[in-house]
């Protein structure tokens, strides 16, 4: 190993301490695989609009949990119909993703409020204050 000259910020284990430890990045954010044309829309323009604003996953979580109100509503005898069963299953596992999701953003926050402290205290300290403001 090279001699850092008591310079922290040229020991290479020194520096491992300021790597985030999680190393991922979104790819081409904001690109669909989902291509709105007049071809599948009678409104393109409007349906762009309209997903922009309410993503189809928002959309199709809204109608979920409207069909599962209904179905609470019904008797016992016709609330265990397969294709009942099979929605409330799909909304359990999609709202356990969205936890794991909520988790891992956390995680990267956490990951990020390290860094700072350890490379910019002033501003550790400004957001730690900012933090504070957001949970009282």
């Amino acid at each position: 190993m090279a001699d850092s000259g008591g310079n922290p910020f040229f020991d290479p284990f020194n520096l491992m301490r300021f790597a985030p430890q999680t190393l991922t990045q979104d790819i081409l954010r904001g690109w669909s695989l989902i291509s709105i044309t007049e071809n599948n829309s009678s409104a393109p323009d409007t349906e762009k609009r309209i997903v922009e604003q309410e993503s189809y996953g928002r959309q199709i979580g809204k109608l979920t949990d409207a069909v599962l109100c209904l179905i609470d509503d019904l008797p016992d005898d016709k609330r265990d119909a397969q294709a009942y069963v099979e929605l409330a299953a799909l909304k359990d596992r999609i709202d356990k993703l969205k936890a794991e999701s909520a988790t891992k953003r956390l995680n990267r926050w956490q990951d990020d409020l390290s860094l700072l402290k350890a490379s910019d205290p002033a501003e550790y300290s400004r957001q730690i204050e900012r933090l504070k403001a957001y949970l009282a």
